[in-house]
């Protein structure tokens, strides 16, 4: 009926990995960035202190939690697509998923 919200579409499984192949390589960008200096540890203690590394690693995080709240938005259901993905092959994306959302 004219004036009732509109339910959306469920997203197809394309898109949804997309979604998860963003999420992936955000999480990885920003883990990568503190590996580079020397562990999260270390990158707490000393090295965000240095130049602008705070900065830079609050950018990537940002886009990594943009990235989260997104795909938990739009994926309504985790559990289809991680059985898609396994059925495709895409198991780090698979591991990646459920340790995120607990699927």
């Amino acid at each position: 009926m004219e004036g009732e919200p509109k339910k959306e579409q469920e997203l197809s499984f394309e898109k949804q990995i997309s979604l998860a192949k963003t999420l992936y390589d955000a999480v990885d960008a920003r883990n990568e960035f503190t590996e580079r200096l020397g562990g999260f540890d270390d990158f707490a203690a000393v090295h965000q202190y240095v130049d602008n590394n705070r900065a830079k690693y609050d950018a990537l995080d940002n886009t990594f939690e943009d990235a989260r709240k997104k795909f938990d938005e739009l994926v309504t259901d985790k559990k289809a697509l991680v059985e898609h993905l396994r059925n495709i092959g895409e198991n780090v994306l698979v591991d990646r998923i459920t340790q995120m959302f607990g699927v």
